[in-house]
């Protein structure tokens, strides 16, 4: 009985593991940060759902070869953030509704405008500029 729910639990946290695999680190920001944007994305593109349990800090840790306090950084700010729960014995979840999943959408776009912002202002473009691109390419 217990190996059995233990392989069943095991298979659960292997496939939710393996939404981890996508995860590519870039130098330039910290791999805590990454990860909770890896996380964001993830709930955003529905990927990961309420309810969700997601891979153990050090499953995770040696998953993608990082330090099992980076991966332990990023769960308590998304646990402070409320959408993962962690119970005792039980692992870690998603936790959603609807408002924080719009909530979470809202600010990835706001950062990706920003960075296309940057971008524009970088290259010399002016805002009707940079405005009259966004609406060619809109409907492509």
């Amino acid at each position: 009985y217990y190996s059995h729910n233990t392989l069943i639990l095991s298979r659960g946290a292997d496939k939710m593991a393996s939404v981890f695999d996508e995860i590519t680190f870039r130098p330039d920001e910290p791999v805590f940060q990454q990860l909770i944007g890896f996380v964001k994305a993830q709930i955003v593109s529905g990927t990961l759902r309420d309810g969700d349990e997601v891979p153990s800090r050090r499953l995770l840790a040696a998953r993608l070869g990082i330090n099992p306090m980076t991966v332990q950084k990023a769960y308590r700010q998304m646990e402070d953030d409320g959408y993962l729960e962690t119970r005792p014995n039980q692992g870690s979840r998603i936790r959603l509704t609807g408002t924080m999943r719009d909530r979470i959408r809202e600010e990835l776009f706001r950062d990706h405008v920003q960075s296309y912002i940057q971008a524009a202002k970088s290259m010399g473009l002016d805002r009707d500029a940079a405005a009259k691109l966004v609406e060619e390419r809109w409907n492509t």
